[in-house]
């Protein structure tokens, strides 16, 4: 397994994360499939490798193994297969275990995403139930991704976005305006007026959705950026921005910050917003907090340093 720690190792020491992912949910696999303990597979999976997509397949290895075994999904206890973390559930750690809890439901589950994401709401809290059905929602938009698959209807694309339970309305279509970006074969015009036809409330999310697929290509490239966000409508570009913030700052803090020193002024306070909520999944104590926000925009770090965190998250 020390081989196992230098591959890792040299992923986040080359700067490749977000492009990792898809090869740590495969890593996972291999982690939980060597040691067959989740506890134990939970050594390698650090958050901040490979937007902790190793978490992701020791989950799936985990419920995939269940499934085959015939095991019944509702006798399966979910609450406590991540309490050997930290108890935190704002830590950047239990975010990342309960989100990979989700995406290994969505296998348990046989992609039957309704009955999948209804477990989310075996845990307590707001926080805990958000991150794993964002997990479900992402597995489901990964596997169309990767493979054309996934629960989707092609006669309509905010499918199943429009049929979730209000409660995870919100966080299907974060996960939904990836799907309609490949949908409309990754035309920003035509994607942002499918979200446009969503219910007001949860427009933003589609929005914020896009916005994070689209950081890959933004990133560094402000001019690109704005172009991308601005394509949308007025009323929903400082989502848009919020979301490419959030995915570049996801593993390096200081390209977010540089993120939101270059947005518009009046989509400034979003970004900081959401810079925060992100710092706070990594650091509990105020200390730890302020030393990063103080990287902020004097008249932001207020911002950074009490974030919004019922707003949207991507974890």
């Amino acid at each position: 397994m020390s081989t196992f720690g230098e591959l890792i190792s040299l992923y986040h020491e080359k700067q490749i994360n977000t492009r990792c992912h898809s090869i740590a949910h495969h890593l996972g696999e291999w982690v939980y499939g060597y040691t067959n303990n989740l506890e134990e597979s939970f050594q390698y999976a650090d958050p901040l490798s490979c937007d902790g997509g190793i978490y992701h397949g020791i989950f799936q290895n985990y419920f995939s193994v269940l499934n085959f075994n015939g095991v019944s999904p509702n006798q399966i206890e979910i609450r406590n297969l991540c309490s050997e973390l930290e108890a935190n559930y704002y830590s950047l750690d239990m975010a990342h275990c309960l989100h990979g809890l989700g995406h290994g439901l969505l296998l348990l589950y046989d992609y039957d995403i309704f009955n999948a994401v209804k477990r989310c709401e075996d845990f307590k809290t707001k926080q805990e139930q958000d991150s794993c059905a964002n997990g479900v929602f992402m597995q489901n938009v990964l596997e169309n991704y990767e493979a054309g698959g996934g629960r989707f209807d092609t006669n309509n694309i905010l499918f199943p976005c429009n049929e979730v339970i209000t409660r995870f309305t919100s966080s299907c279509y974060i996960w939904q305006g990836a799907y309609i970006l490949k949908q409309r074969n990754f035309e920003v015009y035509s994607s942002f007026r499918e979200c446009d036809k969503i219910a007001q409330d949860f427009i933003k999310y589609c929005y914020y959705g896009i916005g994070a697929e689209l950081e890959t290509d933004a990133a560094g490239k402000m001019e690109l950026a704005i172009q991308y966000c601005e394509a949308g409508n007025p009323d929903y570009h400082k989502f848009c921005f919020r979301g490419m913030a959030m995915k570049t700052s996801f593993v390096y803090l200081s390209n977010g910050f540089g993120f939101c020193g270059l947005v518009p002024e009046q989509f400034k306070e979003e970004c900081y917003d959401g810079l925060g909520y992100w710092i706070m999944l990594r650091h509990e104590d105020t200390q730890g907090r302020e030393k990063e926000c103080s990287r902020a925009e004097n008249a932001y770090f207020e911002v950074c340093m009490n974030p919004n965190i019922e707003a949207i998250s991507w974890l």
